[in-house]
């Protein structure tokens, strides 16, 4: 623009736009706290190269700000924690939000390289520092009894898949 060009200028604007839409597409629902936590964890895992599918068709608009964040935060952070270390190829997650009958259904699913099931069936931390780490799955289950719901898990073809039920 200072140099007279303005053409060029609005160019490299729109070219820088499109490599930006292209590479970060922010999920925007009508529940702004459930869009922030979703995003802030579709960037960590992107940084840690795990790739993140999100759908959703719920919006959880009837759980409150703090158990969506403690819902959504604590399920994503547990399966990015786990993949981190995990070869590339098992690098996924899946995260679908929606409604069945009468509940909000949260189901987290990620790649798994053997069992854990078998080795951690109650999902105790495996962090040295115990009295900071591992209340975020006890904070999930309390959560979905709040809400007079249901907290599942089961492994299949080499997924674990987490499911929180929670009655709207």
């Amino acid at each position: 623009i200072l140099s007279g060009n303005p053409e060029q200028a609005l160019s490299l604007c729109d070219n820088a736009s499109d490599k930006l839409e292209a590479t970060y597409t922010p999920i925007s629902s009508s529940n702004p706290v459930l869009n922030a936590i979703v995003n802030v964890k579709l960037e960590k895992a992107s940084s840690l190269g795990i790739d993140l599918t999100v759908s959703i068709s719920e919006t959880l608009t009837n759980v409150s700000s703090a158990d969506t964040v403690s819902l959504i935060g604590n399920l994503c952070d547990n399966a990015i924690e786990y993949l981190a270390d995990q070869p590339k190829n098992l690098r996924q997650i899946d995260l679908h939000i929606h409604s069945q009958f009468n509940y909000n259904v949260i189901t987290c699913k990620n790649k798994i390289a053997k069992s854990v099931l078998e080795s951690n069936p109650n999902f105790n931390t495996t962090k040295a520092d115990k009295s900071n780490h591992g209340i975020g799955i006890a904070t999930v289950k309390r959560i979905a009894k709040d809400y007079d719901g249901d907290f599942l898990v089961s492994e299949e073809n080499g997924w674990l898949t987490v499911t929180v039920l929670l009655c709207k």
